[in-house]
């Protein structure tokens, strides 16, 4: 399985707060973002999606891959 982990930093803006960014793979710049629930505290990954626990929301965002 291929796998890229990396610290990313969080805050307000566009791209921060309650966001899931998507990072092309090939020149590592950001290519996409997905707004999820507020205050996203984890993440987790498999079966073709992510999902964000909303630790603000006390809620779970699925973000579908593609």
């Amino acid at each position: 399985m291929n796998a890229v982990a990396a610290r990313i930093k969080t805050g307000r803006g566009p791209i921060g707060v309650g966001t899931v960014i998507r990072i092309d793979t090939r020149t590592g710049r950001v290519s996409g973002h997905v707004l999820t629930g507020v205050a996203p505290r984890g993440i987790a990954f498999g079966a073709g999606s992510a999902r964000v626990a909303n630790s603000g929301g006390a809620s779970v965002s699925r973000v579908v891959a593609g």
